[in-house]
């Protein structure tokens, strides 16, 4: 049961070349970690109200999490992509949780980029919170180039992605 139709056709298109982009970083092997390459370590900030360093908010991308959170993001905006249920609607919430709290934690660079990567959720939540059943535009589009905007960001911090 879908709770409001997405617009498939502009989600789904968008939704895969997202999913291309978070392939791309994607090793062979489910044993390694997904993502950035051991070039880059965390520093281990322990205290989870500190703000992050560079390192540390690359780590909060792709490394940490189960699954990391670049992969969540892909996750919930293809899954959308296909129509909307109360699971979906569930995953892209739970996403948008993760991603606020990354928001209130990054280092000021890496602003811009996580605010294009939550547009998506953010336009979401807002029409839960309405409690509408009309269609809902997300903006795939600005969650894509956050990405991209992240990852270069943490090739800057000499991540290397394969």
């Amino acid at each position: 049961m879908e709770i409001f139709p997405v617009r498939r056709a502009v989600a789904t298109a968008l939704a895969a070349s997202l999913s291309v982009v978070l392939l791309a970083a994607c090793s062979p092997d489910d044993d390694e970690p997904q993502g950035p390459a051991a070039s880059g370590t965390a520093s281990g900030t322990t205290d989870p109200d500190e703000p992050l360093t560079a390192k540390d908010a690359c780590a909060a991308m792709y490394i940490e999490g189960d699954p990391p959170l670049e992969r969540a993001v892909g996750d919930a905006l293809v899954g959308v992509s296909e129509g909307l249920d109360q699971d979906g609607a569930a995953e892209m919430t739970t996403v948008g949780i993760r991603l606020g709290s990354l928001s209130t934690k990054v280092p000021a660079e890496f602003d811009d980029a996580v605010a294009q990567v939550r547009v998506p959720f953010l336009q979401l939540q807002t029409a839960l919170d309405a409690g509408t059943e009309q269609s809902v535009d997300l903006d795939v589009a600005s969650a894509r180039e956050g990405l991209v905007a992240y990852r270069a960001l943490c090739e800057d911090e000499g991540y290397a992605f394969d």
